[in-house]
C-alpha cells in the first residue's frame, strides 16, 4: 500500500483521494501500511479544513502521525463519557471491579470446601458464616454513601474498603481455626459494602445523565466477567499449586492489590454535589456545589421512591440461583454439569450488559427495563410449564438476559431522580431496601419450594414481576418527555 503526498497536505486510507508519488524517507516510513508521517509544514492547511482527517491525527513536533482505523476504532470502543478524564475514571472504576470480584471469587469459591475439609467446619457453622457476613455487608452499605456524601469524596471511602478488601486476603490463607476465617469473611463483606454505595454514586458523577446506562453497563459486564474470571483463576492455581488451598487464596490478593493501584492512576475524583453536563464543552460547573443535609434527605424526590419501590418487588422475584439448579437437577441435568448453567449465564451478562446499556442511553431506558421485566417473566414461565433440560438451560439464560437488561439500567434510573448531593445516600437506601427484598424472597422461594415441589418458587417470581412491571408504567419516560419539550 504507496503513502502519498500532495502540496496540500496529506492523504490517507479511506481519508481522501491518491496524490503523488512518496519521497524515500516517507516509503521507507510506511512499509507497514498501519502509520502514515508527513511533515507537518505542507498538512496544516488540509487538516484545518478536513474535520475528519483533524479527528484522525495527531502531531509530535514537526511531523504528523495519521491514526489507523483499528485505532479509531479502538477509541471508540473505549469511549464510553465525552469528556476525557471523566471516560478514564469510569474505565479505571470497571477495572477496579473486575479485579476486586476476581479476588473474591478466587477466595469464596472454595471457602466452603476449605472450611469443611482443612477446618472440619460443621454445616451449620458454614451457614451462620454465610449470615453474618451478609448482614455485615448491607450494615456497612448504611453508612458509606452517607459518609461520601458528608466528605464530598467518593474515593476516599472507595479506597479505604479497597485497602480492606487487599489486607484481608492474607487472612484466609494464614487461618487456623473457623473463627479466624469467620472474621476475615466478615471483615471482606465489610469491605465490599463500603465500597459499594459510593462506586454506584462516582459513577453517576463521573456520567452525563444520558450515558448512565452505558457507564454502570460497562461496570456490571467487568465486575461479572470478573467473577467467571475469579473462578477460572482459582481453578488454574489449584491444579497449579496440587490443590493448596492457602496458597491460592494468598495469590488472591494480587488482583485485590492491582484494584488499589489502577485507582491512584487512573481514578479522580469529580466535584461532589455538581451535576455532570451531557453535551461536551459545557461547564462542568453550572450550578454551586450543594452540601449534604439530613433535611434533604426527607426530601428525595417521589420519583425516587417510586423507582425503589419497582426495585424491591423485582428483587422479591430474584433469589438464589440455587434454586434454579435444584429445578435443573430435578429434570434429569446431570450434577456434575451444573456449574456449567452459572458460567453459561455469568459470560452471557458480561457480554450483553454493555451494548444494552448503551442502546437504552439512545432510546428509551424505562423501554429497556418493561422488554427486561417480560424477559423475566418469560423465564419464570418456561420453568414452570417445562420439564427438560434445554428448557431449562433456556430459561436461565433468559434470567441472564433480563439481568443484562436491567441491572444497570435501574441504577441509572435511580441516578436519575436524585441530586448529586444526595446520591451517596440515595444508592445506601436503595442497597439497604434492595437488600431486604432480596432476603424475603429467598425465604419465600424456599417455602413456596417446600409446599410445591421444584417450580413453587417460581410461582412467587412471576407473580412478584408482574407487579413489579405494572407498577413500573407509572413511572415517567424522560425520553419521552424530552422529545415532547
Amino acid at each position: 500500500m504507496e503513502c502519498t503526498r500532495r502540496s496540500a497536505g496529506i492523504m490517507a486510507e479511506g481519508l481522501g483521494t491518491v496524490g503523488t508519488k512518496a519521497s524515500p524517507w516517507n516509503k521507507a516510513r510506511c512499509n507497514d501500511a498501519r502509520i502514515r508521517w508527513r511533515p507537518r509544514k505542507t498538512e496544516d492547511a488540509w487538516l484545518r479544513s478536513n474535520p475528519v482527517a483533524r479527528a484522525s491525527t495527531k502531531k509530535f513536533g514537526k511531523r504528523t502521525m495519521i491514526v489507523p482505523k483499528a485505532t479509531k476504532a479502538f477509541r471508540n470502543a473505549t469511549t464510553i463519557v465525552p469528556d476525557p478524564e471523566n471516560n478514564r475514571s469510569l474505565l479505571g472504576v470497571a477495572a477496579m471491579g473486575f479485579l476486586w470480584t476476581s479476588s473474591s471469587l478466587m477466595v469464596f469459591s472454595l471457602l466452603p470446601v476449605f472450611l469443611k475439609v482443612e477446618l472440619g467446619a460443621s454445616n451449620t457453622k458454614i451457614g451462620s458464616l454465610e449470615g453474618v457476613a451478609i448482614a455485615a455487608a448491607f450494615f456497612s452499605k448504611v453508612f458509606s454513601g452517607v459518609v461520601s456524601d458528608i466528605l464530598g469524596s467518593r474515593t476516599q471511602v472507595i479506597a479505604f474498603g479497597s485497602c480492606m478488601t487487599a489486607i484481608v486476603k492474607p487472612m484466609f490463607a494464614m487461618a487456623t481455626s473457623v473463627n479466624l476465617v469467620f472474621a476475615g469473611k466478615l471483615i471482606d463483606r465489610l469491605s465490599k459494602g463500603v465500597r459499594a454505595a459510593p462506586t454506584d454514586a462516582l459513577l453517576a458523577d463521573l456520567s452525563p445523565k444520558d450515558q448512565r446506562g452505558s457507564a454502570y453497563g460497562i461496570n456490571q459486564s467487568m465486575a461479572t466477567l470478573g467473577g467467571v474470571a475469579g473462578a477460572a483463576m482459582a481453578s488454574l492455581c489449584m491444579l497449579l499449586t496440587k490443590n493448596n488451598y492457602r496458597q491460592t487464596f494468598m495469590l488472591a490478593t494480587i488482583p485485590a492489590v492491582l484494584a488499589l493501584v489502577v485507582q491512584f492512576f487512573f481514578v479522580r475524583q469529580p466535584s461532589v454535589g455538581v451535576d455532570t453536563e451531557p453535551a461536551v464543552g459545557t461547564p462542568k460547573e453550572s450550578k454551586p456545589k450543594q452540601k449534604w443535609s439530613i433535611k434533604d434527605v426527607t426530601q428525595l424526590p417521589f420519583k425516587f421512591w417510586l423507582t425503589l419501590a419497582v426495585v424491591s418487588i423485582l428483587y422479591v422475584s430474584r433469589f438464589s440461583e440455587a434454586f434454579v439448579t435444584l429445578r435443573a437437577k430435578a429434570v434429569g441435568w446431570p450434577v456434575a454439569a451444573l456449574p456449567g448453567l452459572l458460567i453459561a449465564n455469568q459470560l452471557l451478562q458480561s457480554v450483553t450488559t454493555y451494548p444494552l446499556g448503551v442502546l437504552a442511553d439512545k432510546s428509551s431506558r424505562k423501554q429497556m427495563l418493561l422488554y427486561g421485566f417480560g424477559v423475566l417473566i418469560a423465564a419464570h414461565v418456561m420453568f414452570i410449564t417445562t420439564a427438560n433440560i434445554p428448557c431449562v438451560l433456556l430459561g436461565f439464560m433468559l434470567v441472564g438476559l433480563h439481568m443484562s437488561m436491567t441491572q444497570g439500567n435501574i441504577k441509572a434510573l435511580v441516578s436519575e431522580s436524585i441530586p448529586a448531593n444526595l446520591r451517596g445516600t440515595a444508592f445506601s437506601t436503595f442497597s439497604i431496601v434492595t437488600g431486604v427484598a432480596l432476603a424475603f424472597g429467598n425465604i419465600l422461594a424456599g417455602r413456596m419450594s417446600d409446599a410445591l415441589g421444584s417450580t413453587g418458587c417460581f410461582y412467587g417470581g412471576f407473580a412478584a414481576t408482574v407487579v413489579a412491571t405494572l407498577l413500573l408504567t407509572f413511572i415517567p419516560d424522560e425520553k419521552k418527555q424530552e422529545s415532547l419539550a
